[in-house]
Formats: structure tokens, C-alpha cells, sequence
């Protein structure tokens, strides 16, 4: 009888044990961001999967000059800014005072490179390839400077093979609704409504031939050099799923489109607990990334596919460091 209270005795001192480390590393593991799988039906700018793009940002182009004389800088090989006279103001409309100002610049010209500033090459829902985006910025001290009506920024973009029908638009970080499917609810491109153009040129002297674009843009900072991907081709949409820890609330999404400098960013939904995005040409060959922080650690993931009607593909992340992903992007 004594032998039968005592192997009893013992059976609950293990399973009172085994309940208690249970409990334990259930309730430390809930305490960890990695094991957070929550989405959100309405995320905020203020959300990790907006933010986790900060510190990938290159180092622009810095210069100064006199804010009542015109400037031509030559930002790199394919780029000139041509500043006219007295062009600048404050932003509350009062004019600027006379001596020097400086200008910021980045020039965006590869795939990953949109994807670093997040800044995909869509508009509303509508595919666009690009040849060029700049972000251009002018301040006196650390007060940002606008351009006063009616002035405009003169680009002079190099490049060996122009085409037509490129229009300018320029960034809008507060899109009006409704956002259709495909669209960034924090930016998206907008189509100039003033007399901002963009136009192919080719030139020749003797030094030989130039080919490019000349643009001039009406406002300051995102512009972009972008026309429609061919509205003839059949579209359909691109699901992805990854491993339940990576969520809308900490996640980014891309979709390259190889053939093309087309960069679409996809929509984290929370009924699905996947991120999709529509009108993508059935048959292109796409470069599908995630950009992921969780705590303090970054994830990266990529996989290459064929887009096909109604394309679900899964991918699958792995550690990184900000520096690894950064090099990432710098080779897509």
C-alpha cells in the first residue's frame, strides 16, 4: 500500500513539474517579439514594417551655392541639376534671405534602390517602369526650402537608349482615398498636373554624341521619370505567404518585375494573413523579396518565380544584417 502512495506521490510531483515548465516557457516566449504573430487591419506610419527602410538610405549629394545667383552642378555621370536664379522659398511663403544654401540629392537608378527608400514604382494600383527618381532637397541651416511657384529644376539625365512617352510625377506621402488594391497607403506616385515634361534628346558635337532626357520639374523632393507597363498584356494577381512570425506589422514585401525597372510593393492582408497585389503581366519573370525586423534582428527573404495566373509562392527568410541587406539591394 505504502509502495502504491508513493509511485502515485511521485507521478504528481512530475506532472505538477512538467505543468509548471510548460507554463513558464510559454509565458517567456510570449514576451518575445519573435514570437508576436499578430497583423493589423489598419497599420500606422509609425509601424516597423515602415520604418525597418531607416538607415539603408545612401549618402546623398551635398553641395551649397549663392541662393540669389543660378547654379549647374554635375550630381554624377549621368546627371546634371541646372538651379535658376532666386527660385527658392520658405516654406511659410516668406522670402528667403541673400547667401548660401544647400542642396541634397539622391539619384535612384537601380531596382533595389527603390526598394531601400521604399518607394515602389506604382500608382494606385497602375504598374510603371522608370528610368530615373531623384529626391531632391534645398535648406538654409536645417530649415527645408520649396521652390516658388512658376520655378522649375532642370535635369539633364544621360542615357544610351531614350525612348517617348515618359511623364514626370512627383511623390505624395498623403494619399487621398480610396486606395484601390496595389496601392501604398504612405506614398505613391502621382502624375505632374503643372507644366513639368520630360523629353528624349540626342545631341552631337565634337566631341562625339550625347543621348538622354531633359526634364524640368516644378516641385521638390520625390520625382520620378515613369510611363505605364503595356495595359495589353494579361494580368493576374501574386499572393505570398511566409512563417507566421512575419506579419504586416513587420514586414515589407516587393515584387521586381526582371525585364523591367518595375518595383511593386504588396499589400499585407490581414484576412489572408499574406501579401498580395494585382495587375502583375502574366509571364513576367519576377525577383519576389521580403524585408523583415523583429526585435533587433533584420530577415531577408528572396526567391525568384514566373508569374502565372493567380501565382501563390512562399518565401522564406532568413537572418541578416542591415549591412548584408544593404549589399543586397545594391546588386538587384
Amino acid at each position: 500500500m505504502m509502495r502504491q502512495f508513493l509511485s502515485f506521490l511521485i507521478v504528481v510531483c512530475l506532472f505538477t513539474v512538467g505543468c509548471s515548465k510548460e507554463n513558464s516557457d510559454y509565458f517567456l516566449l510570449y514576451n518575445t517579439p519573435v514570437n508576436d504573430t499578430s497583423w493589423n487591419h489598419n497599420l500606422t506610419a509609425n509601424a516597423v514594417s515602415n520604418n525597418l527602410f531607416d538607415g539603408l538610405a545612401l549618402t546623398p549629394f551635398i553641395d551649397s551655392f549663392n541662393v540669389t545667383g543660378s547654379a549647374f552642378l554635375r550630381v554624377n555621370a549621368n546627371l546634371d541639376v541646372a538651379i535658376p536664379a532666386a527660385c527658392l522659398e520658405n516654406v511659410n511663403g516668406t522670402s528667403v534671405t541673400p547667401g548660401r544654401v544647400r542642396i541634397e540629392l539622391r539619384h535612384v537608378t537601380r531596382r533595389g534602390d527603390f526598394i531601400r527608400y521604399a518607394r515602389p514604382t506604382t500608382s494606385y494600383g497602375q504598374l510603371l517602369e522608370s528610368i530615373s527618381a531623384f529626391q531632391v532637397k534645398f535648406f538654409r541651416a536645417d530649415q527645408e526650402l520649396r521652390l516658388l511657384p512658376g520655378k522649375k529644376l532642370f535635369f539633364t539625365l544621360r542615357d544610351s537608349n531614350p525612348t517617348n512617352g515618359m511623364n514626370v510625377f512627383f511623390g505624395n506621402s498623403q494619399p487621398h482615398l480610396p486606395f484601390p488594391a496595389g496601392t501604398n497607403p504612405f506614398f505613391v506616385w502621382m502624375h505632374a498636373a503643372d507644366s513639368s515634361l520630360i523629353t528624349p534628346f540626342v545631341h552631337q558635337d565634337s566631341l562625339g554624341t550625347t543621348k538622354g532626357y531633359q526634364l524640368f520639374a516644378g516641385k521638390t523632393n520625390w520625382i520620378n521619370c515613369l510611363k505605364p507597363v503595356d495595359t495589353a498584356l494579361s494580368k493576374s494577381n501574386i499572393n505570398i505567404t511566409l512563417s507566421p512570425i512575419f506579419t504586416n506589422n513587420n514586414t515589407a514585401v516587393f515584387a521586381i518585375l526582371k525585364q523591367r525597372k518595375v518595383v511593386v510593393q504588396l499589400n499585407g492582408d490581414y484576412a489572408s494573413r499574406s501579401f498580395n497585389a494585382p495587375n502583375i503581366p502574366i509571364g513576367s519573370e519576377l525577383q519576389l523579396i521580403s524585408l523583415s525586423l523583429i526585435g533587433n534582428q533584420y530577415y531577408l527573404g528572396f526567391k525568384e518565380a514566373v508569374m502565372t495566373q493567380d501565382l501563390i509562392s512562399i518565401v522564406n527568410p532568413a537572418a541578416k544584417s542591415k549591412a548584408e541587406i544593404s549589399q543586397f539591394l545594391s546588386e538587384l
